[in-house]
């Protein structure tokens, strides 16, 4: 399945692995075809941590946008020792690939 395609099922799901508002109370949802598809793939290690990837997005210490794609926000969140999910992981990054309906195309998003 092309990129593309996981990313229109994406939006056209209704099955959603995370919902949870950034810091400026945009919705961000991971769908479930890219949680097992996409994520789980690369990082099987995370599967567990999916309250780590809300709390990163909700209150995250550290984000800006992408420098190749401004549609893309990068969510950094240092980790405590003891809720690491691997050794010398001492943060987690989430990326977040905003979609806005066809309207919106136009703005540019600043932070």
């Amino acid at each position: 399945m092309s990129s593309e395609n996981r990313i229109d099922d994406a939006v056209d799901s209704d099955e959603h692995v995370v919902e949870v508002k950034d810091k400026d109370g945009v919705p961000v949802f991971l769908a479930e075809v890219v949680w097992n598809e996409h994520i789980l793939l690369r990082h099987p290690e995370i599967e567990p941590y999916k309250d780590l990837i809300t709390q990163t997005i909700e209150n995250p210490d550290v984000r800006h946008i992408d420098p190749e794609d401004e549609r893309v926000m990068l969510y950094y969140k240092a980790v405590p020792e003891d809720a690491r999910p691997f050794r010398k992981a001492s943060f987690i990054r989430v990326v977040v690939k905003y979609l806005y309906p066809e309207e919106y195309n136009n703005l540019t998003m600043s932070y």
